[in-house]
């Protein structure tokens, strides 16, 4: 199944420290969704990253950290089987 969220992150987030005792401390899990507003900046364990800004729909795939540059609201779809990574955040 599917889960759908809705998350406002506070810019200043960094996952880092959170994601820290995770595989290659990296979040493990696909992210699919859309931003409302705002902007996050994907960092990848490849040292690839990416800016996710308001209007983008987004695939963010696993082995990655999140900045949030900006204040965001994002509407996130998550396979419900899969291991928890950012979604705990606001827990």
């Amino acid at each position: 199944g599917m889960t759908i969220a809705s998350e406002h992150l506070r810019a200043g987030l960094a996952t880092t420290e959170m994601f820290a005792d995770l595989p290659d401390g990296a979040c493990q899990e696909p992210h699919w969704g859309y931003v409302l507003k705002g902007s996050v900046t994907m960092r990848y364990t490849d040292g690839a990253s990416e800016t996710l800004s308001a209007g983008s729909a987004y695939y963010i795939r696993p082995g990655h950290n999140a900045h949030v540059d900006e204040d965001v609201d994002l509407v996130e779809f998550t396979r419900a089987d899969q291991t928890p990574g950012i979604n705990t955040l606001d827990q």
